[in-house]
């Protein structure tokens, strides 16, 4: 994220310095192209990992419904699944992508 964000921001700095008439290697058109480029890709990016995160708390947290009986031992299932969870490691939203893409782990999550 911060890879699109970081750029976003220069390219606004870059502008300011079309606009005041200083020395500048970026065109006007390119920097309004990279400016629209960049600021779909966050608003994509942020929609998805919203998506994802609410997906995962949906998934993985407690649902306040009562009901029938399979409901209720669903809801006992889950919530041993959910004490498993947080035994192992504390809830966080790290865990959906450790398990999306279990061989990114040793690369993102090591010290």
């Amino acid at each position: 994220m911060l890879q699109l964000i970081l750029p976003f921001i220069a390219t606004f700095s870059a502008a300011a310095k079309l606009a005041r008439g200083t020395r500048c290697d970026a065109n006007a058109l390119g920097l309004l192209t990279l400016q629209i480029g960049l600021g779909v890709l966050i608003i994509l990016f942020a929609e998805f990992y919203w998506s994802r995160v609410q997906a995962f708390r949906k998934k993985n947290m407690k649902s306040g419904g009562g009901g029938t009986s399979n409901s209720d031992s669903s809801e006992q299932e889950s919530e041993k699944v959910l004490k498993k969870l947080k035994a192992r490691r504390p809830s966080d939203e790290t865990v959906m992508f450790e398990n999306d893409f279990p061989e990114l782990r040793s690369v993102i999550f090591s010290p």
